[in-house]
């Protein structure tokens, strides 16, 4: 997705490689909206180009409408025809790509089943809550049968329940169908949830982009810090619902929080996926075990995480420094300390250090099971 849009003040390049997720983050009116509609074909890309593979659907050659390009658009407002049945909702977009009625039907009944929707299917678009709605609307974008998934936002205006429930539904299906996805979020567990890659807009231009555990650990930009304040550690879920585990590459373990959501304890699966949200604070350095006895005053108490790491850069001015931590998998981890125990610790790049960090401030996001 390449454009300039002078009105709008939004100039961006993206690209999105195929199969994989994009999560566009930036602060309000930065121009996610504006890349979502060029995307989708709501919104002329002049000056520009939108490539999906090898098919040009915008650019100085021609405009293919909305309808006909392989892009569906999931927005905050689900959008659900009121007067219509929720299956004939569904079987709209088939129907406008040439579906014979017989044959929409079919395939908007599958794609209700595929959200568990099944249900709902004879209830008018004015009878649904807003999580039904929302599942709704991801069948009927999914029934278009679309390279590319464009969601600004869908999970907003839904309640925690529903968002995680859609956020696995969304990964899922995008995993069994191969999907592109461009999703736009404020939002850090969906980030963590579904996204391969992290692209920060401020003022209408990329500022930050990368893989998401690399952005999230280590931001570049003063708004992706304020946004996260997190790391984001991937790895391998273990342990029970009640004390769940994150194995990472190199085998460490990272025990978290107990998990709260019905939908994360009712999914919970041995060996998939997942991902350990913690905020810097949650971080205290010590001095590695060869350099003093700190770290075994540490480790009696109740802190349930000890891991070795190498530190890789320090910030900041005034009272409060961040210091970038290194693992043995080669994940990031961020910490906030003070400037004096900075000082005293004689953090600076290449010194080996113990993280010390209490499972209680851990959150654990699995993501969905694979596509089988």
């Amino acid at each position: 997705v390449h454009f300039t849009s002078a009105a709008r003040q939004v100039a961006v390049d993206l690209h999105i490689p195929a199969g994989r997720t994009l999560a566009l983050i930036g602060p309000n009116g930065s121009g996610k909206s504006t890349v979502c509609e060029v995307l989708a074909g709501l919104l002329d890309a002049t000056g520009g180009e939108v490539r999906l593979g090898e098919r040009v659907v915008d650019g100085p050659d021609g405009f293919v409408p909305a309808g006909r390009r392989g892009v569906a658009l999931l927005a905050q407002a689900p959008g659900v025809f009121p007067h219509l049945s929720v299956l004939d909702n569904v079987a709209f977009g088939p129907r406008c790509q040439g579906a014979s009625r017989a044959a929409a039907r079919d395939l908007a009944a599958a794609e209700l089943a595929a959200v568990g929707a099944t249900h709902l299917a004879a209830r008018r678009g004015d009878e649904l809550s807003g999580g039904q709605a929302a599942r709704v609307a991801l069948a009927r974008a999914l029934a278009t049968r679309p390279e590319v998934l464009v969601l600004d936002e869908p999970t907003a205006a839904i309640d925690v329940a529903a968002r995680q429930e859609l956020r696995c539904l969304v990964a899922r299906r995008a995993a069994q169908s191969a999907l592109t996805v461009l999703l736009v979020t404020h939002d850090v567990a969906e980030v963590a949830a579904l996204a391969d890659d992290v692209a920060v807009l401020d003022r209408g231009r990329v500022v930050e982009s990368g893989p998401a555990a690399r952005v999230l650990a280590a931001p570049a930009t003063a708004f992706t810090a304020r946004l996260t304040g997190t790391t984001l550690l991937r790895g391998t879920l273990t342990g029970t619902p009640d004390q769940p585990v994150l194995r990472l590459g190199d085998g460490t373990e990272v025990v978290a929080a107990p998990l709260e959501e019905a939908a994360d304890r009712a999914g919970f699966h041995l060996d998939r996926s997942a991902a350990a949200l913690l905020p810097p604070e949650a971080v205290a350095v010590y001095p590695s075990p060869a350099d003093g006895p700190e770290i075994s005053r540490a480790t009696a108490g109740s802190p349930r995480n000890t891991l070795r790491a190498t530190v890789r850069e320090v910030s900041g001015n005034g009272g409060l420094m961040a210091v970038v931590l290194e693992l043995g998998d080669g994940q990031l981890l961020r910490g906030l300390l003070t400037a004096a125990a900075v000082a005293e610790l004689g953090l600076r790049p290449g010194r080996q250090v113990t993280a010390v960090i209490k499972a209680a401030q851990v959150r654990l996001v699995p993501a969905a099971p694979a596509a089988t």
